[in-house]
């Protein structure tokens, strides 16, 4: 007769991560590596804008009417749950930090909110790392934190309030129990092994769906093999499925003002509809020539040896293969879609690596030398790749730079419509002045002030020719990098320079002389009348 398997409570696995109250110093470096993408990036774009937006919304709006999504709603509806458990977190210090300072801007609160999702996906790593160095060794877990250290994406994404950033963070704790479960005596690694799936049910029904993609090869491993019960994970799946959309329900239809469940709306649009493609179409091999290798740098052609060789992780890497192949059917990619195949192609290669340092020691001196100068070499590239990476980036966000100046060069204020553009690079509500004379509009084509009836002070745009023929001057402009495209090598003995894309915006002030005859037309038609 089967007992029925008992099911940690939440106290207990976080009283495990944190047994040793101690870090170090390998488990800080993921943390201020974080940081330093913050800090040199701390404006988003249109994909993380909705969780942004809503974040600055929870925190400073009483009335849900004003929030920015019932206006500029996007293509699909987003859940609030992963905005909304980052803002309460982020009441307390925000509101203290209010307090001390006399800023006009809510800028410090911008960096509260981002710095709280990345170390929780820090904190995700570091769980990660704790486990491995229990299984694997010392080594395995610092070289796990340092391959990821060294790579641009993940780090520079965790703290980016992306439906995949909290969808990879609950990702991150679900795979740190299952690692957990391998250590343990079948009576308890079960228990913590439903945990984890507990938790990758709730992050796809509520996050990402197509975390399900990876799901399910995963958990037929474990069915298969008689590390979980049929009947018992079967219970715990769909209650967990039905209590996380009836939460997101809830939740999601007070703020969208209509009975939904955002996920299930993605879905249909996705799978029913099938209308991704229409925000681009790349080949098949897309992911495995451009993303992965960008994104993983040296632990990219490490991770064949890895899947092969480090068999105790192959249902991991194994499930990423084919979660990989899978999406790679679909027409329409994108990066953030396989976030969760980072942090396991980066486990297993750092356990390669590390079993290969050991390895060669037993070798001779010059094969000893060769290997370690190979790893440091591969390293070092990694690690100035990302420091490109970083620093073009730095530059994609001309909205929101060039909203910044524009407060420094007018402080005196006054009325600024952004086209959907800028608003679509670096422009949220955590950015605008409040400490009174400037008020801030979306509408597109908008040429008047709706409140005093006067033309528009400042157009933040793209294209400043629209304005200048209507009286307006340009007074400043921020210049971002787009792309570069390596063109192919036709002849040998010459290499092609790259043809780069920049994209620049602009803020034009109005005129007083059109100004002032504005104001005479309005006056003499009101006189007229």
């Amino acid at each position: 007769m089967t007992s029925k398997v008992t099911v940690p409570t939440w106290r207990r696995e976080i009283t495990e991560l944190f047994s040793r109250t101690s870090f170090s110093w390998v488990e800080v470096v993921p943390v201020m590596v974080m940081m330093v993408y913050l800090i040199k990036c701390p404006y988003t774009k249109v994909e993380e804008s909705f969780g942004m937006q809503a974040m600055h919304d929870i925190l400073y709006e009483r009335n849900i009417s004003r929030f920015d999504h019932l206006t500029y709603s996007g293509v699909v509806p987003r859940t609030f749950l992963g905005p909304l458990g980052i803002a309460a977190a982020s009441a307390i210090p925000v509101g203290l930090w209010s307090l001390i300072t006399t800023n006009c801007t809510r800028i410090h609160a911008l960096y509260i909110t981002r710095s709280l999702l990345g170390l929780l996906h820090c904190l995700g790593l570091i769980w990660v790392g704790r486990e491995t160095q229990r299984l694997f060794g010392k080594t395995a877990n610092m070289a796990f934190l340092l391959l990821t250290s060294i790579q641009f994406h993940q780090l520079y994404y965790a703290s980016r309030p992306l439906g995949n950033s909290f969808a990879l963070v609950g990702f991150l704790a679900a795979f740190a129990m299952l690692l957990s479960g391998e250590q343990r005596p079948q009576s308890t690694a079960v228990s913590v092994r439903l945990r984890g799936f507990k938790v990758l049910a709730f992050s796809a029904t509520v996050f990402r769906a197509d975390l399900a993609v990876l799901i399910l090869p995963l958990l037929l491993y474990f069915l298969v093999s008689r590390r979980l019960p049929l009947v018992e994970t079967c219970k715990i799946g769909i209650v967990t499925g039905l209590k996380s959309i009836l939460l997101s329900g809830i939740i999601d239809s007070i703020f969208w003002g209509r009975i939904l469940w955002p996920e299930g709306e993605v879905l249909y649009f996705n799978v029913v509809l099938n209308k991704s493609h229409e925000w681009g179409v790349m080949p098949f091999h897309w992911y495995f020539t451009r993303a992965l290798p960008k994104s993983l740098l040296m632990s990219y052609p490490v991770f064949p040896f890895a899947a092969y060789a480090v068999k105790e992780l192959r249902p991991f890497t194994l499930s990423v293969i084919g979660y990989l192949l899978l999406y790679s059917l679909l027409p329409h990619k994108e990066l953030r879609f396989i976030f969760y195949a980072l942090p396991v192609v980066n486990l297993a290669s750092a356990v390669f690596l590390s079993r290969l340092v050991v390895g060669v020691e037993k070798l001779g001196s010059a094969i000893r030398n060769l290997t370690k100068i190979s790893i440091a070499l591969s390293a070092l590239a990694s690690l100035i790749i990302s420091s490109v990476l970083l620093s073009v980036s730095s530059t994609n966000y001309p909205g929101g730079e060039a909203l910044l100046k524009l407060h420094e060069i007018r402080p005196k204020g006054g009325t600024v419509h952004i086209d959907v553009l800028p608003s679509m690079a670096g422009v949220t509500r955590f950015q605008k002045n409040y400490c009174g004379g400037w008020t801030y509009d979306k509408t597109p084509g908008l040429k008047i002030d709706p409140v005093s009836g006067k033309l528009v002070d400042f157009h933040l745009t793209f294209d400043p020719d629209n304005y200048t023929s209507q009286g307006y001057r340009p007074i400043l402009n921020i210049t971002s990098f787009v792309s570069a495209d390596m063109p192919r090598i036709k002849n040998l003995d010459l290499w092609p320079l790259p043809a780069v894309y920049n994209t620049t915006a602009f803020v034009v002030e109005i005129s007083s002389t059109a100004s002032s005859q504005f104001q005479r037309y309005v006056t003499g038609n009101e006189l007229g009348s």
